[in-house]
């Protein structure tokens, strides 16, 4: 997870790096425009005046040589766009994984000075809490879970929309790794160990409505430690936000780009098994 971590932040770092560059992707594009006249598709570079200039420098502007120069100059104001209103939003997340990145680090010092066991329960814990699941265990060693003999019970709702869900670990690795398609949703209780459940988009081309969404989280409540609850926290996201790190064991994700709904616990009455 840290090794991932590091990945991340890096590459937030070369995406802050260009979205900073808004003023110089505007400058670009507004030299561009105001030297049409001198401009032809076919450049790859131009030395061209600077508006902004008292002396009439010149500066030299990349082109796309496939493009011609308004195309050009509107290819640099949409750049300038994307970089201005994305500036906020990697600094926001770049802090974020900031913050999971030394609660993660201060976790492994604490693992390594803690008894193994104590230590063991105090971090799976806090990383349930930071949304990473981990696998169900039984007096701290992993609870043998059977092997699915058949793909995991489906249900019917409203719309024709189909749910998936795993009754223990091996099913849940298999669910959301095997079967799940990159644009179904896959929920999960927060905090808690419980089943993953994946709501299968077959073909919809809308999204999910509120009362499917509720659905597919009340089942994944509902098969979770915490189905006693009047309302509980279910985290969702598409499946392709979410990851199984190396060498972890079955049940164990990490999610990205995750919302949550708050939810009571009910069980779907159970229809159709989905044979696909």
């Amino acid at each position: 997870v840290l090794h991932r971590g590091r990945r991340t932040v890096k590459r937030l770092q070369a995406d802050l790096s260009n979205a900073r560059r808004a003023g110089e992707f505007q400058k670009l594009g507004e030299v561009i425009s105001a030297s049409m006249g001198q401009l032809k598709r076919g450049l790859s570079e131009a030395r061209l005046a600077d508006p902004y200039s008292a002396r009439g420098q010149k500066i030299l502007v990349p082109l796309d040589p496939r493009l011609g120069p308004a195309e050009n100059a509107q290819r640099y104001f949409k750049r300038f766009r994307k970089a201005k209103t994305g500036l906020p939003k990697i600094e926001g997340r770049l802090k974020e994984v900031r913050r999971l990145m030394d609660k993660l680090e201060g976790m492994r010092e604490a693992l390594q000075a803690t008894p193994q066991r104590e230590g063991t329960d105090k971090i799976k814990t806090q990383l349930s809490r930071l949304g990473i699941q981990i696998p169900t265990t039984r007096h701290g060693r992993p609870q043998r879970a059977q092997k699915p003999k058949s793909i995991p019970p489906a249900y019917k709702i409203g719309d024709g929309w189909t749910i998936f869900m795993g009754r223990n670990n091996r099913e849940n690795d298999l669910l959301t790794h095997r079967i799940a398609r990159p644009r179904d949703l896959w929920f999960h209780a927060q905090g808690v160990p419980g089943s993953h459940v994946i709501l299968r988009r077959e073909g919809h081309k809308e999204e999910p409505s509120k009362k499917v969404l509720e659905q597919a989280a009340g089942l994944a409540a509902h098969f979770s430690r915490a189905r006693h609850a009047k309302l509980v926290p279910v985290v969702y996201t598409e499946k392709r936000y979410v990851r199984k790190p190396k060498g972890a064991q079955p049940g164990l994700v990490v999610i990205e780009r995750e919302k949550t709904l708050f939810v009571e616990p009910k069980l779907i009455k159970r229809t159709a098994d989905k044979k696909k």
